[in-house]
């Protein structure tokens, strides 16, 4: 009986743990930072969280296309082969356009009214409808062009393009959900539903071909496949935000839609039209398809940073939709454009000072000859990830119809300079057209960000400082540039090391990264007991914005004036300076 009594006891302890929100001082290993048993995929997670989630999402992505890619290629013929890269790209074009409209939308809606159920409902009901119907439409439009000869993907099946037709409104779906677990910050659904789609399309679509020898229409039904496990998982995400019957949006809603869709597809268009005005244009003037291919492999290294700052942006951007002044939106903004000065920049310049020895490590040596093709490429893909990152922080003060107006006139920048260059400099001269799409896209919408939210550019002495503290890394990278793999890489890794101290000097790596990376590294490296402050109160996405002078400095932005970023707020602060709270907390 005293045993039975004792058990009650503790039992009833337990639970009111639990309904107080109390953590218990358990151990907590590395990978609970991403997973937690206690969490489902509608919890709530912070920006850091968030972006840590993303990160790894777009990583592991990477890995499983690249793979089912080689896959791909050893179970299928060349031409089948070739059919199925017409598909993924039409597809991607067509994920691009049910993605930049209502789902960023509904996003900033969701975020706009965080605690408030049922607000978002009608704007909810209007994008599941509305992108479902354009996804439907496009989906019908494909079919009919296929069956009337247009060839958009050169094959003779009906059957494959009946299939390619019912997967885009089940994209369009997607999105939808994917956009209402951002903006209601559940980015642990959203990663799993991304993470979830790719690795079902792999699993299925090998199965079809390998198994049922369906070919490329097989590999069409794993997209399928992966659409719909998505959609379940997303359903499961948004189960309580999904809305019954009732009344639509406003026609406010769908302008706004509108203008978002604009801006970004115009960003998409970005960092697609160089590949597609290269064969388009460059056929007649001898491109050849290994001229394409080289260029596709050089882009796969220098837009790799531009996924990653997408994730860091998505991941603040319910954050910033919320921010309840200017100054505390600058300080998301500059939470994402941190990392850019500290960490973009000096691996672009790997890719421009030693592009050597990375084309010899990453591809076969015949494409050792494409060193100019990727210095062009990075600089091009700094200025992308600015603009993207513009757009979508534009999208979420309400900025998105200025963006929208500005945005097509960067994408015909483009297209003139692939008219113009093409024909005479083939690869190089595509390249260049996008340095120039993305210049023009930064020089539009810069301007316009830094009058809404009253900043100011860089300082000259601050600019000169970070581009000193950028010269012995350029050096030894100059060096790297003419030695073998295994010296350049030894060295590559000394330049970016390098890189630190005078980063620190000049405020670029400043006293709240090496906090956080200190932090970050005794939590992946052994067990921690759960933090003191309780789960539901904890709002703050580290590392933060120096709170003082330091924001003189490359990472307060560029500015150049200094202010307290409004990061911590709820009925209880955890201080920038003091213990970081879990970073799988929301």
């Amino acid at each position: 009986m005293a045993n039975q009594l004792a058990e009650d006891d503790r039992r009833d302890g337990r639970r009111t743990a639990r309904q107080h929100g109390l953590a218990r001082n358990r151990p907590r290993r590395a990978w609970s930072l991403l997973v937690s048993r206690r969490r489902s995929l509608s919890s709530e997670r912070t920006a850091s969280a968030g972006s840590l989630i993303l990160v790894v999402r777009f990583a592991a992505a990477a890995v499983l296309n690249y793979a089912f890619g080689v896959a791909l290629a050893w179970v299928l013929v060349p031409g089948s082969f070739g059919i199925v890269s017409g598909v993924q790209n039409v597809l991607l074009l067509s994920a691009g356009a049910f993605g930049a409209g209502m789902p960023w939308a509904l996003a900033a809606r969701i975020a706009d009214t965080h605690g408030k159920p049922g607000a978002a409902a009608p704007h909810f009901r209007t994008a599941l409808v509305g992108n479902v119907v354009f996804g439907a439409v496009l989906g019908t439009a494909f079919f009919v062009a296929q069956v009337a000869g247009a060839d958009i993907v050169r094959s003779n099946s009906y059957v494959l393009a009946l299939i390619v037709a019912v997967e885009m409104p089940l994209m369009a779906l997607n999105t939808v959900l994917a956009g209402a677990a951002q903006g209601s910050r559940r980015f642990g659904g959203l990663g799993t539903m991304q993470a979830g789609e790719i690795f079902i399309k792999c699993i299925a679509g090998l199965c079809f071909v390998v198994v049922f020898h369906l070919g490329p229409a097989g590999v069409c039904l794993g997209f399928v496949a992966g659409s719909v496990g998505s959609v379940m998982i997303g359903l499961k995400t948004d189960r309580d935000l999904l809305p019954g019957r009732g009344p639509s949006a406003r026609l406010d809603f769908l302008r706004s839609s509108g203008a978002t869709w604009l801006a970004l597809a115009s960003v998409m268009f970005l960092i697609t039209a160089d590949v597609l005005g290269l064969g388009l244009v460059g056929r007649a003037f001898g491109v050849t398809t290994a001229a394409i291919a080289l260029y596709q492999a050089c882009g796969i290294l220098a837009r790799a940073v531009y996924y990653v700052t997408d994730a860091l942006v998505d991941a603040v951007f319910p954050y910033l939709v919320g921010a309840r002044t200017k100054e505390e939106a600058h300080g998301w903004f500059m939470t994402a454009v941190r990392w850019v000065p500290l960490v973009v920049i000096p691996v672009q310049l790997g890719f421009i000072a030693a592009p050597g020895p990375l084309l010899r490590i990453f591809f076969p040596p015949s494409y050792a000859g494409a060193q100019t093709l990727l210095r062009v490429l990075a600089f091009g893909s700094l200025a992308a990830l600015l603009a993207n990152m513009l757009v979508k922080t534009m999208i979420g003060i309400g900025q998105g119809p200025s963006a929208g107006r500005r945005m097509p006139f960067a994408a015909a920048a483009e297209v003139v300079g692939l008219i113009v260059l093409v024909p005479r400099y083939g690869a190089v001269g595509a390249a260049w057209a996008f340095c120039l799409g993305s210049g023009v896209a930064v020089a539009l919408v810069g301007p316009v960000y830094m009058r809404a939210q009253g900043v100011r550019l860089l300082r000259a002495r601050t600019a000169v400082l970070y581009l000193g503290a950028l010269v012995p890394t350029a050096v030894i990278l100059l060096v790297a540039d003419r030695v073998a793999e295994l010296g350049a890489l030894v060295l590559i890794a000394i330049a970016l090391a390098v890189f630190c101290l005078p980063a620190r000097m000049v405020g670029v790596l400043t006293a709240s990264h090496v906090a956080w990376l200190r932090d970050a590294r005794r939590r992946v490296g052994r067990q921690l007991s759960s933090s003191t402050v309780p789960r539901h109160l904890v709002v703050v996405a580290p590392p933060p914005t120096p709170r003082t002078g330091a924001t003189t400095g490359m990472v307060g932005g560029w500015t150049g004036k200094q202010y307290k970023p409004r990061h911590l707020q709820g009925p209880a602060t955890v201080r920038p300076d003091g213990p970081l709270p879990d970073l799988g907390t929301a």
